[in-house]
């Protein structure tokens, strides 16, 4: 499941077809809250990753080095996705459980985690 299933499911919710008690939706919705924290804190990780030294002047050391930065820009470009995804699945959650403004403030979130994708 992935960006546009929460987006499908966002749109289910406001259009009526979805409704989720409120308390299960809240139980969900923090789910993916922590689940943005989690992807948060390893695309920290993977960000370190994607700047290697230490590999050594040889020209079979540097594309190592690239390989590896490669890989972890890779791990940072699909951990943003996995956020993003988090965050769009929390506000479907919400909105399925009719805590519309609550949805409105996650997509807002999403907004934001998507310009500052585009910035970094």
């Amino acid at each position: 499941m992935g960006q546009g299933d929460a987006i499908a499911m966002y749109n289910a919710a406001v259009g009526g077809t979805l409704k989720i008690e409120q308390g299960v939706a809240q139980a969900c919705a923090t789910r993916c809250e922590e689940l943005f924290g989690v992807f948060d804190d390893q695309m920290e990780v993977a960000q370190r990753l994607s700047h290697n030294s230490g590999f050594g002047g040889f020209g079979s050391a540097r594309e190592l080095q690239v390989g590896f930065d490669g890989k972890g820009h890779e791990a940072v470009t699909m951990l943003r996705a996995y956020r993003e995804a988090a965050l769009r699945f929390q506000a479907a959650f919400l909105a399925a459980g009719q805590q519309f403004d609550a949805a409105d403030a996650i997509n807002a979130r999403v907004l934001g985690s998507v310009a500052q994708g585009i910035d970094s």
